[in-house]
């Protein structure tokens, strides 16, 4: 089943990276991809992306397994403690929209809200960076959306 979704096998897994490995490079594409420095000390590396918030599409099982791996490597966490879900935000969003008057998608799938603001998928196998940049672009519509709603105040009494 997995192979069917994600096009790997476990032949094609055998020489993979182990996790001790992939840790210190994960980091490393973070801070290349933000163009910062490695610190050279080990209290500001483990400081140094504490400003990095994990998102993505139902991503708490993803977040678990990163938070299990640095604790079985006995790592500290070196990211922010929070979250931010698309599932739950659509879910949130879809809810204000509908209670508007708007259409919204039934699913809150990754592929029905990337559909409701005009993305689609570039072919029909999971791949992981598309939907990681799929989870960005529909992160930053709704973020447009927020920008745009005004909330009236409540009134006391």
């Amino acid at each position: 089943m997995a192979e069917q979704v994600h096009g790997l096998s476990r032949e094609s897994l055998k020489d993979a990276p182990m996790i001790y490995d992939v840790i210190p490079a994960f980091e490393k594409w973070i801070r290349d991809t933000l163009g910062r420095k490695t610190p050279t000390n080990e209290f500001a590396k483990s400081r140094n992306l504490k400003d990095i918030v994990m998102c993505g599409q139902s991503v708490i099982n993803d977040i678990n397994f990163l938070k299990f791996s640095y604790l079985d490597e006995k790592l500290d966490w070196p990211y922010s403690y929070k979250l931010l879900d698309l599932h739950t935000l659509a879910y949130f969003v879809y809810k204000i929209l509908k209670n508007n008057g708007e259409w919204v998608p039934k699913s809150l799938s990754l592929t029905a809200t990337a559909e409701f603001f005009g993305f689609e998928r570039e072919g029909d196998q999971h791949n992981a960076l598309e939907d990681a940049i799929l989870t960005a672009k529909c992160f930053k519509e709704f973020f447009k959306i927020a920008g745009e709603v005004v909330i009236p105040p409540v009134e006391e009494g």
